[in-house]
């Protein structure tokens, strides 16, 4: 937090991580003791000083869609042209002159726009409304929460990063369940209970993990040395992990058996690269689900697992392809007035580095080689 920040006085991090019992038939990746390992490898990034380089921001349209409706509001009116000079650069150079007609029509069939005789932009009848109300210059809100509902009863709700798509596996209240359906306007989920029993207790977080974080973590394993900073228990437990590491033989394999019947693929990458395997998999006709470091195949055996991704990478799919499975893509403020096709291009962008990765990476799965990041 910020406690601790006054002139000539240290700063106090403090770090609490909660960490399952180990018993007989404990899952692989409840041995690895993620939050523990995760903890110790942030705080050596710290010390290195390394920062997260900065990301597309996923609700670039829906700033771009604010700042279109600001600009009206603060002008009386505005063209076409001069919006997107104004608009679209920096780092809003990801939204193409056709991406930005697109957007524009999008608002003018929700009535958040209208133009005149002379071509200018205007408020619509709904744009009035929007910019009238006091909240409408916060773009910013809260982390969105997803309601989950199966058979028409409402289960409660979850926070969502990754990329979530038909066919996806999601853990809620103790049990695995299978997405069916689902409302990005409303933010609801339609599942159905999935068949696979024990659910391993694990998790990527709340926060989208970076690749570097992911290749520090890997190097906690690997490493020998206990970090003065941890308390006994911390201490006690990253030692364990690095022993379940070792015994496991995970620095040259790379997809293994958990306790039950499923197969985990230990990508070592981070949410993002792991968001679209995840999808690729899916697309696949796999039920997938995040691992915290990689993803897994809920109910599928390690013969059927390596050949899903030697599909992949004897043939891997295009970003456009990819996108059309991603069923979260409306997540901030105004996304609700952003047309489909507007979100998917800017998903193709924002991911397309990721998606030119996919087919060797899976080759390099298949090999069950390690690769530096």
């Amino acid at each position: 937090g910020r406690s601790g920040r006054r002139p000539g006085s240290a700063a106090i991090l403090r770090i609490y991580a909660e960490e399952p019992t180990i018993v007989a038939d404990s899952d692989i990746l409840e041995r690895l003791h993620f939050d523990v390992v995760r903890s110790v490898a942030a705080v050596r990034l710290l010390i290195d000083k390394f920062v997260e380089p900065p990301e597309s921001d996923p609700a670039l349209a829906t700033v771009a869609l604010h700042q279109v409706l600001s600009i009206i509001v603060q002008q009386g009116g505005a063209e076409i042209a001069s919006l997107f000079e104004a608009i679209c650069h920096g780092p809003f150079g990801a939204m193409d002159q056709r991406g930005f007609v697109a957007l524009l029509r999008g608002m003018a069939a929700a009535k958040l726009i209208e133009q005149s005789e002379d071509r200018l932009l205007m408020l619509g009848e709904l744009g009035e409304k929007l910019t009238g109300r006091h909240d409408f210059f916060a773009v910013f809100q809260t982390d969105q929460e997803w309601r989950i509902v199966a058979e028409g009863k409402a289960l409660g709700t979850i926070p969502i990063i990754n990329a979530v798509a038909v066919g996806g596996i999601i853990v809620f209240a103790g049990q695995r369940w299978r997405i069916k359906a689902v409302n990005d306007v409303a933010y609801v989920l339609e599942v159905v209970r999935h068949r696979a029993a024990k659910v391993p207790v694990f998790s990527g977080g709340p926060e989208p993990i970076h690749d570097r974080l992911i290749a520090e973590m890997l190097a906690v394993y690997v490493s020998s040395d206990v970090p003065p900073f941890l308390d006994s228990t911390a201490g006690r437990l990253l030692v364990a992990a690095r022993e379940a590491f070792a015994q496991a033989g995970l620095g040259r394999r790379r997809i293994v058996p958990s306790s039950g019947r499923d197969t985990h693929i230990l990508a070592w990458r981070g949410t993002r690269m792991s968001s679209v395997l995840e999808v690729a998999l899916i697309a696949s006709g796999a039920h997938v689900e995040s691992n915290g470091i990689g993803v897994t195949l809920v109910d599928t055996d390690l013969r059927v697992a390596s050949g899903l991704l030697q599909r992949i990478a004897n043939a891997p799919p295009s970003a456009s392809d990819l996108s059309e499975f991603v069923l979260n893509l409306r997540n901030a403020k105004y996304d609700e007035y952003v047309p489909d096709k507007v979100l998917r291009s800017l998903w193709v962008k924002a991911n397309q580095q990721y998606v030119d990765e996919l087919g060797s990476l899976a080759a390099d799965l298949v090999d069950q080689r390690l690769v530096p990041l």
